[in-house]
């Protein structure tokens, strides 16, 4: 029964009703759920987020780089074959971004969870090309270092170890990051 024939039916039953746009956008959530198999899923796509940033991060170094040789090369020709490498790695870059998904599930701008031990985990990782005007590189360095400590916390909750900082609330990294780099 699709979301017509519900509201077909509602309208049935209950006088004056309008018509009510029925076309909603639905915000991008994936549960991986509470067995090993969905930790270890949730596992596997944080993974694999921080693999993809750690790319996105290298090829913008070498932009960096590239910039920073584009700003010294006078020969034209030297110039265009320079400014064709960097085209190649801002392909890259979105062809990584394109194809971050992990079992299907894209990657970014989808936030993910899981539960585990009755405490939960979920990260939501902003696509990086919205930060390509911006810092991308500090970008994908803080949600790499973000990702680093969720999976911390993820490994001391499956081990048992009791942490001092509340493992239900991951929206603490931004918190402690900061603590982290003020030290």
């Amino acid at each position: 029964m699709n979301n017509d024939d519900i509201l077909a039916t509602f309208k049935k039953h209950l006088s004056g009703i309008e018509e009510i746009n029925t076309s909603f956008t639905k915000a991008k959530i994936y549960n991986f759920g509470e067995t090993m198999k969905g930790v270890n899923e949730f596992i596997g796509a944080v993974q694999t987020i921080n693999l993809n940033l750690s790319k996105i991060k290298d090829l913008i170094e070498k932009i960096q780089w590239i910039d920073d040789l584009l700003h010294t090369e006078t020969n034209m020709q030297t110039i265009q074959l320079i400014q064709q490498e960097k085209q190649n790695y801002l392909s890259n870059i979105e062809h990584l971004i394109d194809n971050a998904k992990f079992m299907g599930i894209d990657l970014f701008d989808v936030e993910l969870s899981c539960i585990i031990n009755r405490s939960e985990f979920s990260i939501n990782i902003a696509n990086p090309i919205n930060f390509i005007n911006d810092d991308i590189y500090e970008y994908c360095a803080n949600k790499i270092n973000e990702l680093n400590i969720l999976q911390s916390k993820i490994s001391k909750c499956l081990s048992g170890e009791s942490d001092t900082t509340n493992i239900s609330n991951v929206n603490n990294i931004k918190d402690e990051l900061l603590n982290i780099f003020k030290s």
